[in-house]
């Protein structure tokens, strides 16, 4: 993966993750799909208790050949 794909990727997800935390009042966990594990580590960092993350691959997996 380049590194403008991985700036990209990361920004999106801040993004993401800063108007969903802070943008409304409401109580529900946001939502996460993160295609591999590094990046799903680092939305439940990022957002502790407020974020669901679900992975789909594991650590053991090729994500270009799921």
């Amino acid at each position: 993966m380049s590194l403008f794909k991985v700036c990209r990727a990361f920004g999106l997800m801040s993004v993401a993750l800063w108007f969903g935390l802070t943008g409304s009042s409401a109580q529900a966990q946001l939502n996460v799909f993160a295609t591999v594990p590094e990046w799903g580590a680092l939305a439940e960092e990022l957002g502790g208790e407020k974020v669901k993350v679900y992975v789909a691959t594991n650590a053991l997996q090729d994500p270009h050949r799921v």
